[in-house]
């Protein structure tokens, strides 16, 4: 069982390895006119991206859309959900796309649907969601979207596009880089649903007698960038462990940074004791 609980921890390399490369997911619609929506926002999204991305930083980030780079016929509705779970950031086009019509009015139903998963899977604080009230206004969106922080610009067919261009990629790219100072949200995702997986095993463990179980992952070679975030990210989902201090008298919990020099993460040690 201590085993199964080691493998589990060895499937984090990868995604630690990789920290520096990050995905944001486009949900786009073609209801509007493609040059006011749709082919605007992607090219602000990619100027943006292009502004932030610094080899010198370790930050490469790639925008992805719909079943880009997907071979064969794919389940497109799977292939997407997969996507957004494994962005760091999900972008999102509401404008209102019926505004001329006298029953209720909507943002693209299948933004919308994507917008609800990615709302459930990598939270609201990694959404922006961007809107033309050029075709609407922001009370025509339902309650529970309005209400969010919402990145708006206005332009009709024809107009002259330089400025909103502008001002949008400035918009997306203060919305980006708050997102990703917040932290490493694919990778504290990731690392809760590991200890999720395993805390029954660990409690079995305990209470079966064993009084420490001491688990390793050696090798991580992560930037000096990453470092104190990776720290940070593993201390805070320790302490959201469920039934963590439920054992005995206590069960604590310590993990500690195994640092081989500047730049360097070698491993990181985790040891569970259980006090009854």
């Amino acid at each position: 069982m201590e085993e199964a609980i080691q493998s589990s921890f060895l499937k984090l390399k990868n995604s630690i390895y990789y920290q520096n490369m990050k995905t944001i997911f486009y949900s786009w619609q073609s209801d509007l006119p493609n040059a006011t929506n749709r082919t605007l926002i992607q090219q602000c999204l990619k100027d943006a991206v292009s502004e932030i991305n610094d080899p010198n930083l370790e930050i490469n980030i790639r925008v992805d859309q719909d079943t880009q780079g997907l071979s064969g016929s794919p389940d497109i509705t799977q292939s997407i959900f997969e996507k957004i779970d494994n962005s760091e950031i999900f972008v999102c086009d509401i404008s209102i796309i019926n505004n001329d019509s006298e029953k209720r009015k909507t943002p693209n139903p299948n933004v919308l649907i994507e917008l609800g998963y990615a709302a459930k899977t990598i939270d609201w604080d990694n959404v922006i969601c961007i809107y033309n009230t050029a075709f609407g206004e922001i009370d025509d969106l339902p309650f529970d979207i309005k209400q969010r922080r919402i990145l708006t610009y206005n332009l009709s067919q024809g107009e002259d596009k330089s400025s909103t261009r502008s001002s949008l990629k400035k918009n997306l790219i203060s919305s980006i880089n708050r997102i990703l100072d917040s932290g490493e949200p694919k990778l504290k995702r990731e690392l809760l649903r590991i200890f999720n997986d395993i805390n029954p095993e660990i409690i079995m463990l305990v209470k079966g007698g064993q009084k420490t179980i001491s688990i390793n992952i050696n090798n991580l070679h992560t930037s000096e960038l990453y470092k104190h975030s990776i720290n940070k990210h593993f201390k805070e989902v320790i302490e959201m462990i469920p039934n963590r201090n439920t054992l005995g008298n206590n069960t604590c919990n310590n993990g500690g940074l195994n640092d081989k020099g500047p730049g360097q993460l070698d491993g990181y040690n985790f040891t569970f004791k259980g006090e009854w």
